[in-house]
């Protein structure tokens, strides 16, 4: 794992470096390439703990850096490839839908995507109780945010 051989505190040095990038007010390309060579490297080495924390920061930095939700999507299922047993991953996923504040409908659909393939595609990829803790996650996520019936 890389958070453990290559660099002990992997997680500590990226925060480290985003708080130094944005105190010195560098240019947020050069945050949004490190969290994304990061995630990369992390998802390359199958460290699902750095995975997981970089997966969902990269997609807080881009939504709030320019608010394109097809890439927080594209980020999350790329994620979601390489670690498809995750329950963690996934719950994740959900905190994250909780900061986005946007009502496009394409914020439920993708979402709706993602979930339903960890929930309903391969039931034996997630035990039973995973699916369900993330099926009822997500429900009542969509209960509070969405106001489209279609999804609930």
């Amino acid at each position: 794992m890389i958070t453990s051989v290559l660099c002990p505190n992997y997680i500590k040095a990226i925060s480290e470096y985003v708080r130094f990038e944005q105190r010195i007010g560098g240019p947020k390309k050069n945050i949004l390439d490190f969290l994304e060579d990061s995630l990369e490297k992390a998802i390359k080495n199958d460290d699902e703990f750095a995975t997981i924390f970089l997966t969902v920061n990269t997609c807080r930095f881009h939504f709030a850096t320019d608010q394109d939700l097809d890439l927080i999507f594209d980020i999350y299922s790329d994620s979601v490839k390489s670690f498809r047993n995750s329950k963690p991953l996934f719950l994740n996923f959900i905190k994250l839908l909780e900061t986005i504040s946007s009502t496009e409908n394409k914020l439920y659909s993708r979402s709706f995507e993602i979930i339903e393939k960890a929930t309903l595609d391969d039931p034996a990829r997630l035990a039973l109780a995973a699916r369900t803790q993330i099926a009822s996650v997500y429900l009542a996520w969509l209960k509070q945010h969405c106001k489209q019936q279609t999804y609930i």
